[in-house]
């Protein structure tokens, strides 16, 4: 969706254009052309603002053109109607864009009773507004992650997780900013966000969990070890070293209804950095139900424990809060 952040002011009102031609006007077909300072759109709809949303959605179909060199626009007029297709479906990046201050630049009727919109955007509006956006996302990333140094690998993992949002919206800005012209700036800082996300992917790889349970309840931590290495996650088991500590409390409850086999647990997951200070808990609840036995029952409530953990991902796993 291309959204628009101002209200537009138009002169005059479609009442006061002479009567319809038999088609449409010769820039509807014909709009002015692109320039260094700005660029141009056309759009058709029932109403003025329908008409201008579709006019901003031509102007970013043609930037996703500049910007992919993907995309071929074909214009094809029907019966007084205008088409604009793409052979590329537009990216998310592209369709949310924010054009500041639109201008209408033509409006006329269009014969199916609808209007023609001509609108303009200030291409170096645009850029100077976009670099404002990455580079506030760029320097907040760079002050969360400035001490890095001085805290455990968990906490490491934590707080680069945390910029995981603003890196994508930084990075989501940079091939746009490409078609205004790069800084060596504009380089430098794409460069270090770009560092900060493969830390976080390297610290994840270097991270060694160890699951800690009681030994009847040895099948939760093998689902829990199961969910940390599914999560590219080192799991060690013979004492040695570890980044941090899984400790896995579980009561089971066990009830037999109409000839059916209940099993519930109750799972507390608490995480432990490699100084013993919880930095995490998540809880969980699985049931499971067989009509043979507990053990199948147990065994049905295992899954739906797995099941939960891959749905909630490494981080939202382990009851990490990344907000």
């Amino acid at each position: 969706m291309v959204l628009v952040a101002s209200t537009l002011l138009l002169g005059g009102c479609l009442s006061s254009v002479p009567g319809l031609k038999s088609g449409p006007p010769e820039w509807v077909n014909q709009p002015p052309p692109d320039t260094g300072r700005a660029w141009y759109g056309i759009g058709e709809g029932h109403d003025l603002n329908t008409a201008r949303r579709l006019a901003l959605r031509d102007i970013a179909a043609k930037f996703k053109v500049s910007v992919e060199g993907q995309t071929t626009s074909q214009i094809s007029e029907r019966n007084g109607r205008v088409d604009r297709g793409g052979s590329v479906k537009v990216s998310d990046r592209v369709e949310a864009v924010e054009f500041k201050n639109p201008v209408v630049e033509k409006t006329a009727p269009s014969p199916n009773g609808g209007v023609y919109a001509l609108v303009r955007i200030d291409r170096l509006a645009f850029f100077q507004d976009l670099r404002e956006k990455f580079n506030g996302a760029a320097d907040q990333v760079s002050a969360a992650t400035a001490d890095l140094g001085s805290k455990t690998q968990v906490e490491q993992l934590l707080v680069l997780r945390r910029q995981d949002k603003t890196i994508d919206q930084a990075m989501g800005y940079y091939p746009l900013l490409q078609q205004g012209g790069l800084t060596e700036e504009d380089r430098s800082k794409a460069a270090q966000l770009t560092g900060v996300r493969s830390k976080s992917e390297l610290i994840t790889q270097q991270l060694v969990f160890v699951v800690r349970t009681a030994r009847e309840h040895q099948d939760v931590a093998d689902v829990v070890t199961k969910f940390l290495t599914d999560n590219n996650v080192k799991t060690r088991s013979d004492g040695g070293s570890a980044s941090a500590t899984v400790e896995a409390t579980v009561k089971p409850r066990l009830d037999s209804v109409q000839g059916s086999k209940l099993v519930r647990l109750d799972v507390s997951l608490q995480v432990k950095d490699d100084r013993q200070q919880t930095v995490s808990g998540q809880n969980y609840v699985a049931s499971g139900a067989s009509l043979t036995s507990h053990d199948n029952a147990r065994q049905q409530a295992l899954n739906k424990l797995q099941d939960d953990l891959r749905k909630a991902g490494l981080i939202n796993g382990l009851g990490f809060k990344v907000q």
